[in-house]
């Protein structure tokens, strides 16, 4: 359901016109099924030109990809609850103490 309270009055002293209920309804359902009809004619499309499209023949990429790391991302420790109930100040959460652990 549409709302018109606010927009109805401003735009019959603007244009001169009363707005009625059922006629901005069929406007909508309209433009609705338009836009249904385009999705499914668009979606329809395109999963046409997908399986119609060819596999390539060579394989394009590499076979193996050499990533190298600065060892930034390995985690060097874990999170244990401290055994008292203290409270993170900002968050309120359990507060918790970082063991460290060998990366090998």
């Amino acid at each position: 359901m549409i709302s018109l309270n606010n927009s109805e009055d401003p735009f019959e002293e603007h244009y001169g016109w009363k707005v009625e209920r059922s006629c901005v309804r069929r406007e909508v359902e309209n433009i609705a099924m338009l836009a249904f009809e385009y999705v499914e004619n668009r979606l329809l499309g395109l999963a046409t030109q997908f399986q119609n499209q060819e596999p390539p023949k060579k394989r394009c990429g590499w076979n193996r990809i050499l990533v190298e790391l600065d060892g930034c991302q390995i985690r060097t420790g874990i999170n244990i609850p401290t055994e008292t109930q203290k409270l993170t100040p900002r968050r309120r959460i359990k507060k918790c103490k970082r063991q460290l652990r060998s990366c090998t």
